[in-house]
């Protein structure tokens, strides 16, 4: 535990330096008194002394007691500092041990993945302007430099997991791209633990080359589609280990793109309509799925569903957006110990229509018929 000087160590420190501090004033006030003596009488010397010469034993204790004066105004102003300093910590949050103090500015921070702080908002950087004690508390806490943008200060966050957004369009066919993204990201690339990118393809190929021991989410923004050549490496599962839930952040990205470890994720977000084949195609890969947030397209033309039922132990909620063949979708999943599900209708976002319900009685009782459980 850190060491804080004790409040009555203090308060004595304190009322010292402030007789000391009245000794020096009382100090400066007789040499100042001596000085304007002997100025005066220099005075009188000059007026009388037509040929003005000067003094020497005049002139050498005036610069002796310049000299002293100086020096007694430096040490009042030291002391007047120090004993600001010293008062100040005797506020209660000052005499708090410097972890507890560090946990209360983690706890303060926005709890947010991937929060928009800029250089003059970033809490950390506030926080180590209020005082030396602050200062010294801030830079020694790693988890405060944990979040942030690869341009304020990565190496503050020291040897803990990071989460990292990457929001970048380089130059098409730029060669510094392999270097740039190696210095910035790719030499931490086993600390992350939080990541979304908004990268193109091929700078995609160079962030997710390496093993990813510690990542456990991944946010993907680029533009996809089925056609788009998979990252290979990300479908073994010992080179994502921990990883656990992947969101496609990008209304045209495809899930169908990617060669992940489906198997091993438990939750799986996607922000773009997706036809009830994917959809069917996602959920029979992710057997270990507990959440799911996707957007059913309602034009479904051509639907080819898996003549079996899925089976899944999914068990925080599944959120669909409702179309005319969400109950053609439901009647191929049985979601054993699902506990919540929410249905939206894409008019109820619309403020001027009337608010109702848009889930027939009939889906109700199918999907309370695949449960069997207490479904909200």
């Amino acid at each position: 535990m850190a060491y804080h000087t004790e409040p009555a160590v203090l308060k004595e420190v304190i009322l010292w330096k402030k007789n000391t501090l009245q000794e020096v004033k009382n100090e400066i006030k007789d040499t100042s008194t001596k000085i304007a003596l002997l100025q005066l009488q220099d005075q009188d010397v000059s007026e009388s002394n037509t040929q003005l010469q000067p003094l020497e034993p005049q002139e050498l204790e005036f610069r002796r007691l310049k000299t002293e004066l100086d020096a007694a105004l430096d040490r009042a102003v030291n002391l007047a500092n120090s004993i600001t300093w010293h008062t100040s910590m005797l506020s209660h949050i000052q005499i708090l041990p410097a972890e507890l103090l560090s946990y209360i500015f983690f706890l303060t921070l926005d709890h947010t993945s991937f929060p928009e702080w800029t250089p003059s908002s970033f809490p950390p950087l506030i926080y180590a302007r209020v005082c030396s004690s602050w200062h010294a508390t801030v830079l020694s806490t790693p988890l405060l430099w944990s979040s942030v943008s690869i341009f304020i200060m990565p190496g503050r966050n020291w040897s803990v997991p990071l989460s990292l957004e990457l929001i970048w369009h380089p130059k098409v066919g730029d060669p510094r791209i392999h270097a740039t993204l190696r210095d910035l990201v790719v030499s931490s690339s086993f600390r992350w633990k939080r990541l979304q990118l908004f990268v193109p393809d091929d700078t995609l190929e160079i962030i997710l080359a390496q093993p990813l021991p510690a990542l456990e989410y991944l946010g993907l923004g680029s533009e996809t589609s089925e056609f788009t050549k998979p990252i290979a490496p990300l479908a073994r599962s010992d080179f994502v280990p921990s990883l656990q839930t992947v969101s496609f952040l990008n209304v045209r990205s495809s899930a169908l793109a990617w060669d992940m470890p489906w198997s091993q994720l438990t939750e799986i977000n996607s922000k773009g309509l997706r036809c009830a084949t994917e959809i069917l195609w996602l959920l029979h890969r992710c057997s270990s799925l507990k959440r799911c947030c996707l957007r059913l397209s309602r034009h479904n033309h051509i639907i080819q569903f898996l003549n079996q039922r899925l089976w899944f132990w999914l068990t925080t909620g599944v959120v669909f957006f409702q179309s005319s063949t969400l109950r053609r979708l439901l009647s191929a999943l049985v979601m054993f110990w699902c506990y919540e599900m929410e249905l939206r209708d894409t008019v109820k976002c619309i403020p001027s229509l009337k608010e109702k319900d848009t889930v027939p009685q009939g889906l109700k009782d199918l999907l309370l018929g695949r449960s069997h459980e207490d479904l909200r």
